[in-house]
């Protein structure tokens, strides 16, 4: 449970940070802000794993990208929906 919840976090600080940076600017629903945050946790994701491969923790990249991938795919589908929504109309 540890290790989930730690996962949890990274993507909470992941989202808490850009907000924070980007502060008013950054609009729930607006696609900009979707993309980037996006972006950033993949830049995240990524991250994680690289690092664990190079330090030879072949098992936690995988763990890493298992625990992380589904949330990049299940988000750059809702934002391709999204973003195809605001399009038609």
């Amino acid at each position: 449970m540890q290790n989930y919840w730690g996962w949890w976090l990274t993507i909470f600080t992941t989202f808490a940070l850009y907000l924070w940076l980007f502060g008013k600017d950054a609009k729930a629903g607006d696609a900009r802000f979707d993309r980037l945050a996006l972006g950033s946790y993949l830049v995240t994701a990524l991250g994680i794993v690289t690092v664990a491969l190079v330090t030879g923790a072949g098992e936690l990249a995988l763990i890493g990208f298992f625990a992380m991938m589904p949330w990049v795919v299940a988000g750059g589908c809702k934002w391709r929906e999204n973003n195809s929504k605001v399009n038609h109309e």
